[in-house]
């Protein structure tokens, strides 16, 4: 009887721990548009402009980055995330907006209960497209 209860409890602490994990949805990254700036502004011959739509499901996390190669401006669509940045806190919210300049080190988490939904411009160079992908923490 103690052998068949240890094993229900194994079996239900089991099942528990592995709904937390699936209950974390990843963060999706949709790259909406893209185009070389080489033809309209020879200076920048080696970048790109990208606007892309990244879903940050609630509980995730990006880790810290920087955008030293990659300038670039963020809006929030729906949703909240917090951005930590320099020792700071900020929480942005739907119709917030932020500047990513070349000196930015920062990270992101959505602590709410929704997904949040944001809209990423920026300038990388050539066709380099995992950036953000790296640092997405699972």
């Amino acid at each position: 009887m103690r052998e068949v209860f240890l094993i229900m409890v194994v079996a239900t602490l089991s099942s528990s721990f592995s709904f937390a994990e699936e209950s974390i949805k990843p963060i999706t990254i949709d790259q909406l548009q893209r185009f070389s700036l080489a033809e309209q502004m020879p200076m920048a011959k080696y970048y790109d402009i990208r606007m892309r739509k990244i879903v940050v499901a609630s509980g995730a996390k990006i880790a810290e980055h920087n955008h030293k190669e990659r300038a670039g401006m963020v809006y929030v669509i729906s949703g909240e995330i917090v951005e930590y940045r320099n020792g700071k806190v900020t929480r942005l919210k739907s119709g917030d907006s932020l500047v990513e300049d070349f000196d930015t080190v920062h990270a992101y988490e959505n602590k709410s209960s929704q997904d949040c939904v944001l809209v990423a411009f920026d300038i990388p160079k050539f066709e380099s497209n995992q950036h953000l992908e790296k640092f997405i923490e699972k």
